[in-house]
């Protein structure tokens, strides 16, 4: 088992990890002067059950003070008892606040996506500066080292942040499968519109379609988690969330996109709801999903953890 924890440290005081839940692990620490402040991270596993981390490095800086660099997406990986940080790219603007979701294909190779300020915005801002240019990147390591391409421009929109904006999956034919949101317009009270968009691998680059269009805020509250069903190249499930719309699931199982609604958010001015927040998806190997959310309500901050699946009972 491999657990990743964030651990907080006041001024120049090592990091300490306080959890009693912590017996019978390794933990391994890293010094934030060396790679910076890890904020959002994603884990895979090998073949050989090796793991590799993903993550958004914000730089360290002294108390004497000094420019900040551009974040950087980097992973951390173990070769035999050995962990190596390795840096993938810079990461400007918004896309610092962003987990970049890591999977591993056939050939052990890691594949990384991130969201980054594109260098030129050109006219993708307007006047008032709130409209914010994401650039959606695919990164991937061979034995030539890494390489990454842009999958598509976006709108993030007002200026929030979603940690968990970006999902991705590896096919059984080793094709990546990416899931984001993209900034559609203004809605009404229900706050903006996002389109839900699915995007992979083809030979002439990458194509993407739309799956569905949700209203949302932006902040916090849109939530995607991809999946693939490791039986087929191009079956795709996503489990995926805003404030108003509530846990949504769609599928191309089919053939076309379907998309179903799960458990409702608050859809009614004036009406508090309970919420369902960041899902969790998974198939197994007969093609059953499992979906794991937080739910949460606004009246008395309460929350748990429930388990959607539409596997029958025994």
């Amino acid at each position: 088992y491999y657990l990743v924890l964030d651990s907080q440290s006041a001024g120049p005081h090592p990091y300490t990890i306080e959890v009693d839940c912590l017996d019978g692990f390794d933990i391994v620490q890293f010094d934030p002067a060396d790679i910076g402040w890890v904020y959002h991270h994603d884990m895979a596993l090998n073949s050989s059950d090796q793991p590799f981390m993903s993550l958004i490095s914000e730089p360290y800086i002294t108390k004497g003070g000094k420019v900040a660099p551009p974040d950087k997406a980097a992973i951390l990986y173990k070769a035999g008892s050995d962990w190596t940080y390795e840096e993938i790219d810079d990461v400007d603007g918004i896309g610092g606040c962003m987990s970049p979701p890591i999977a591993v294909d056939s050939s052990d190779n890691p594949h990384v996506v991130f969201a980054t300020e594109p260098p030129d915005k050109g006219a993708a801002l307007d006047d008032d500066d709130d409209i914010q240019p994401l650039s959606i990147v695919h990164a991937v390591k061979s034995a030539k080292g890494w390489t990454t391409e842009e999958i598509e421009l976006v709108d993030f929109g007002y200026g929030y942040f979603s940690p968990k904006f970006l999902s991705m999956a590896i096919g059984a034919d080793d094709t990546p499968h990416v899931s984001f949101f993209d900034f559609a317009g203004t809605g009404s009270y229900y706050g903006y519109i996002y389109d839900l968009e699915h995007a992979y691998k083809a030979d002439k680059g990458w194509q993407t379609d739309v799956v569905d269009s949700i209203y949302g805020y932006g902040y916090y509250d849109l939530a995607a988690s991809l999946k693939t069903f490791a039986a087929s190249d191009s079956e795709v499930h996503i489990a995926y969330q805003s404030f108003f719309n509530g846990l949504r699931y769609a599928t191309n199982a089919s053939g076309e996109w379907r998309t179903y609604g799960l458990v409702p958010g608050v859809i009614t001015k004036g009406k508090v709801s309970y919420v369902p927040w960041w899902p969790k998806l998974l198939v197994d190997s007969d093609g059953y999903i499992y979906i794991l959310y937080k739910y949460d309500t606004s009246v008395t901050g309460d929350y748990e953890y429930r388990i959607i699946t539409n596997k029958p009972a025994d």
